[in-house]
């Protein structure tokens, strides 16, 4: 299909049982584990795999895809694979992924989270850097397309640590951020929503009510003005 980058899976039998190696490389890195194929009690068939994300690149990941990444780094972590179905088809439209995963460092390529505190979310654009974003990341086939949900998200850097959670669905984004700026501005509650490509961080009603309090800490250069909720 003119993928770019390549990947490359192989699979080599372990044993005598319908089970596998798994060996896939992709976007720099490996994706290696083992997969098992079972038959079930009702006679439907139960795929199985654990398999280890190493060192793969996110933004050449989602290009494998078409695909602009909201995140830049290399990712590791654990992958658990599940499917059920009467044949090859319905394992694959029934298949359900959870990966906990670790990218250090990372790169928010969408926004950037503490000038959207500073202007009170009036901001648009711009990249957070991170030294470590951590979370976990399920997959699940609909009959409409694959649904994306991050939970658990907690991010760090110099300036800031985060915590939050994301649905992606249809290229369309939804989440909700807390965030705390190592000034000493705690939980700043922000909203993340629009398109996958042009997404966009708003203030919470609370968050507004208390811009007060984030002007009284930040730095004299991006105090009032910059924080004027109208």
């Amino acid at each position: 299909h003119g993928v770019t980058p390549p990947a490359r899976l192989r699979l080599e039998r372990d044993g005598d049982a319908d089970r596998w190696r798994t060996l896939i490389d992709i976007a720099g890195g490996t994706w290696n584990g083992s997969s098992e194929l079972a038959i079930q009690k009702d006679d439907t068939l139960l795929f199985t795999a654990q398999l280890e994300p190493r060192n793969v690149d996110i933004e050449q990941l989602m290009q494998t895809f078409d695909r602009r990444a909201p995140v830049a780094g290399k990712v590791n972590g654990r992958t658990e694979v599940r499917a059920t179905g009467a044949n090859v088809a319905e394992l694959w439209r029934n298949a359900t992924t959870r990966t906990r995963f670790s990218v250090q460092p990372a790169t928010l390529t969408r926004f950037d989270l503490a000038k959207a505190i500073q202007t009170a979310g009036t901001s648009r654009g711009g990249r957070t850097p991170l030294d470590e974003l951590t979370g976990t990341l399920g997959t699940e086939n609909t009959d409409d397309g694959m649904r994306f949900s991050y939970t658990g998200l907690k991010a760090r850097s110099g300036l800031l640590t985060a915590s939050g959670s994301a649905r992606i669905y249809h290229r369309a984004i939804d989440g909700e951020v807390a965030v705390d700026l190592v000034d000493g501005v705690v939980g700043v509650p922000l909203k993340v929503s629009g398109s996958l490509d042009d997404p966009t961080l708003s203030l919470t009603g609370g968050a507004l009510t208390g811009a007060a309090v984030v002007t009284a800490v930040l730095p004299k250069s991006v105090k009032a003005p910059a924080l004027s909720t109208g």
